[in-house]
């Protein structure tokens, strides 16, 4: 987990009757789910060294997850700074400005735009 400060903690959200209290995304439903006993070992650690509950660590781990499209668009925008970092480092570019408006770079940004506007055609998050 990369926050240290979990969504929300069932373990101290609690009604005057001992029940949980209602939660921002909603009422839960009890579900069932087999798990290793490792799985489960390793929830029950993570959720003591946050003061949590289990169910607390799968809620904030499923909300944490990104689209397949963030994932995509976080890449080529990486992949654009370390382009733009490492150029000038070959003697044909030195002295010229990086710019993703070359002709090389065509195919690139029509990829970066659907990405962006229209990830189903690229077959994201379908």
């Amino acid at each position: 987990m990369t926050e240290d400060k979990p969504l929300y903690k069932t373990s101290i959200h609690r009604d005057e009757n001992g029940q949980f209290a209602p939660k921002e995304y909603g009422q839960k439903k009890i579900r069932s789910m087999m798990l290793s006993d490792h799985a489960w070992n390793t929830l029950k650690k993570l959720a003591d060294s946050k003061g949590v509950s289990r169910t607390d660590i799968i809620e904030e781990f499923t909300r944490q997850q990104n689209s397949e499209q963030q994932t995509v668009l976080k890449a080529l925008n990486n992949f654009i700074e370390m382009e733009l970092k490492s150029y000038g480092s070959n003697a044909a570019q030195r002295g010229k400005e990086f710019s993703l408006n070359a002709r090389t770079w065509d195919a690139f940004r029509k990829f970066l735009k659907l990405a962006d506007i229209s990830p189903w055609e690229l077959g994201l998050d379908e």
